[in-house]
This record gives structure tokens, sequence and C-alpha cells, in this order.
């Protein structure tokens, strides 16, 4: 699909800096204001569905408390930002590159995974993913290792200090001495080790404006999510970050059947490989059961005029409090043995500070009145057995939809060998957690999870 003509740029000169809101008349505002991203979303869908896929899971949100763009994570939620009037600068191959480059953000989790000083690591984080990128695709200020910046032009070395020259240069340099392909913690122990460096963050300095500006092309995580009303600065609960987790593992498993359908557009096969490997198989199953709780969270939102609004002062700021309330079935159909209750009760003990899960036994009816609440410190002696039937799913999936039980529960989970037959589908999340050296006797429905247990004690 090709794109339609639009601003063609250029990074030579003062092009490269970045066009600053306050400088722009009202008319240029408001014409960056008419540009129209959906359409270079339309055409990664028809080009490069990976990443379309991945970005799907970004609220986009236009705003010009932002320099540039970037994605970040603000009460559970992923945003994707873009300040109308530097993407409107941009080429059009660099729009696609940016939005290439914020899904690849996406994918590696940086927006949830921090390193202090979170500067540095924005760098680290640059570095990692920029190799798997087409070079030509990517905005100036764009950090590539092994390659050296675009030298600077006379009109940018008149209005620098020499400080900002000497920095510039050392940094052009030191990232032009990295291997590429290294992971986003390697670049980070190698720009912290750094003396120069070192120095500044040791110092809780900053780089100039201008050498922040040339030497940028996105904020994310702490940097693109410091203004949302509400949300101290970087700050995220563990529950968030759980929410986010199970989103983002959702998201890439899409995205690679996704890819594996329609294509990979312009996706390296080694990164390919990375993204398989991160919905492989041989994924240690208490995460996925983490995951799987993290994706069924609810917020319980509330006004508190503690903590101020940061765009409106006078008005409250909101805090979110988050829990899973989840179903569990047990089934006593005589093939669950101590050992494998035992796994799934030391997994609930660590999980049941976030959730709360109660337990029902079932074969081919649920036992409501044997029903527990499970507790963190509970033991398998606590698990009721008082059933030795065969096995239906289906009266499980009765039971959570009933009318009965309308919003006490955001997901629920079966616990068996996976001998019975295929159950019909709801409205709640569902998952499935198999004893070791099973499988389930039928095919499993798209939005489903499968949590197959190895034995091995956490």
């Amino acid at each position: 699909m090709a794109l339609a003509k639009a601003n063609t740029g250029n990074t030579d000169g003062k092009a490269r800096r970045r066009v600053r809101s306050e400088d722009l008349t009202d008319e240029q505002r408001a014409a960056n204001d008419r540009f129209d991203l959906d359409r270079f979303l339309i055409h990664l869908m028809w080009k490069e569905p990976v990443y379309y896929k991945i970005l799907q899971t970004a609220q986009i949100i236009k705003t010009r408390d932002l320099p540039t763009a970037g994605v970040a994570v603000q009460n559970a939620r992923i945003n994707l930002y873009w300040n109308p009037d530097f993407v409107a600068s941009l080429p059009e191959k660099h729009v696609i590159g940016l939005l290439q480059h914020e899904a690849a953000h996406l994918i590696y989790r940086h927006c949830i995974n921090f390193r202090q000083p979170h500067r540095v690591w924005n760098w680290a984080t640059d570095l990692s993913i920029n190799t798997s990128l087409p070079v030509d695709s990517l905005p100036a200020g764009g950090w590539i290792p092994g390659r050296n910046f675009t030298p600077l032009s006379a009109e940018e070395l008149a209005e620098m200090t020499q400080e900002d020259i000497d920095w510039f240069n050392h940094i052009d340099q030191l990232v032009a001495s990295f291997p590429p392909k290294m992971t986003s913690d390697w670049y980070f122990e190698q720009l912290m080790q750094d003396e120069k460096i070192k120095d500044m963050v040791d110092k809780q300095q900053q780089l100039s404006e201008m050498l922040q500006e040339l030497l940028s092309m996105d904020e994310h995580g702490e940097d693109a999510g410091s203004d949302a009303p509400g949300d101290g600065e970087g700050q995220m609960s563990e529950g968030d970050k759980q929410v986010v987790q199970g989103v983002l593992a959702e998201a890439v498993a899409k995205a690679v059947r996704e890819g594996e359908r329609k294509g990979w557009g312009s996706i390296s096969g080694e990164m390919q490989g990375i993204m398989k490997a991160m919905i492989s198989n041989e994924v240690d199953w208490r995460s996925l059961l983490r995951q799987f709780t993290g994706r069924c969270r609810r917020a319980n939102a509330r006004s508190t005029y503690r903590r101020r609004g940061r765009k409106h002062r006078d008005h409250p700021g909101r805090t979110r409090s988050r829990t899973s309330r989840i179903a569990i079935f047990l089934d006593e159909s005589g093939s669950m043995g101590d050992d494998d209750l035992a796994l799934l009760a030391g997994e609930l003990n660590n999980l049941s500070t976030f959730c709360e899960f109660d337990l029902f036994p079932f074969d081919t009816r649920v036992m409501e009145e044997h029903k527990v609440v499970w507790r963190k410190g509970m033991r398998v002696a606590d698990m009721p057995r008082v059933l030795c039937g065969g096995t239906s799913f289906q009266c499980c999936v009765d039971f959570v939809h009933s009318r009965a039980q309308k919003g006490n529960y955001d997901g629920y989970l079966l616990l068996s060998d996976g001998g019975s037959d295929k159950p019909s589908n709801g409205r709640l999340r569902r998952g499935y957690i198999l004893v070791p050296g099973t499988e389930l006797f039928f095919e499993k429905d798209p939005s489903d999870i499968v949590i197959t247990m190895t034995g091995k004690a956490a």
C-alpha cells in the first residue's frame, strides 16, 4: 500500500533540530493538528502486520506536552504519545520508522523494566533495538551501535558551546565503538562504565537542551509519562506491572501468529526468533500463571485531594487499587495427586498478595457448598477432597457465568489433567492448569491460556 505524499522533510542542518511548538504560528500548529497518523498505521497494517499488532495494545494520544513521541504506562494502560509538530516535520519513511521503533520498545517491555538513571537506560534501550530496524527509516538522533551520528553542521556548531561539542564528539565515538545486536542491559553497563557519563550521573547533571534535541528521537518510560495527571513520575505498582506484562505477552503471541499468517514484513530473522522464544512452550508455567492473573485485574478508582492532578492543580488526582478475583475449579475425578496440588498451593500463596481466589471442587458438577476462600499460608490439606466422579468442564463454565455469580469474578482457572469434552466459551478469561505430563483432550479457544506444570518445586 503506497502512502499519499506528505511533508518530505530532511535531516540535514537545522532540520535535525526538534521543531518547537512555541516557535510556530497558530496557523502552523493548526496545520500540524490535521496531520493524519492513521494512514501510517494503515500502512503498517498492510506492510508490517507484526508491528501493527503490537501497537494495537496502545492508546494513541496526540499531545504537545512531549517534545517528540514515546510509549509509557500509566494506570496499567499503555499509551503512545506523539507531538504533531514533531511528527509532521518528519519524512514519511521516518514516521514509519518511528512507529516501528516505539513498537519495538513494547515488544521488549522497556516501558515497564526500568533501570536508573533513566536517561542512560533510554539510550541503552534505543541502542538495543535500532540495530533491528532499517537505518534509513530512523529519524535523526537515533542511537545506532557501530555507526557515527550525522556530523554537526556549521550552523549547529555556531550555536553550541565548546562543552556541548566535546560531549557530542565523545558520545559519537562511544556509540560508534559499540558492537551491534547486544542487549539493552549490556549497553547500559557499558554506558555506565564510561567515566564521562558516570561523572555526569554522580553529579546529577543533564546534557544541555540542545544536545538532548540532537541526541534523541523519542521519549519513553518515565520521560514519556511524567506529565500524566494523578501519577507520580516513574511510579508503577507491582500490580500494574503484572497487568501490562500480561497484555504485552498476549500482544506478542498474537503478533507472532500474525507474522506466520501474513508475513513478517521488514522484521529480521533474528528478531523473529526472539519473539517466538518469548512465547515458547518452554516458558516457566509460574510466569504464565502470573500473566493470567494480571490480565484479569480490575481497577478501583477514586478521587483524592491528597494527590493533586499534575495538569490541573486545582483538581483532585486519582488513585487506583487493582485486584483480581479468580475462581479456581479443582478437578476431583481421582487423577489429581497431592504432589500436583502442592505445586499449585505454593504458587497460589505467592499470588494471593495481589489476588483473591475462591476454590471449588468439581467433577461433573460444582460443589459450591465446599468453596474455600484461599488465603496466604494455606496448605494442600486445606483443599477439599469430596468428589471422585468423571470430569466435565462445562459445569464450571455454566457456574461462573450464572446469574448468581455475575460480577463476582474476573477470570477462572480449571485445574485438571485435561480429560473432558470441550466446554463452551464465555465472557470471562479462562485458563487451564494441567498437571505434569498431561494435555487437553481438545483444541483450546484462541482466548484461552493453557498452563502445564513441570512438576518442579518452586
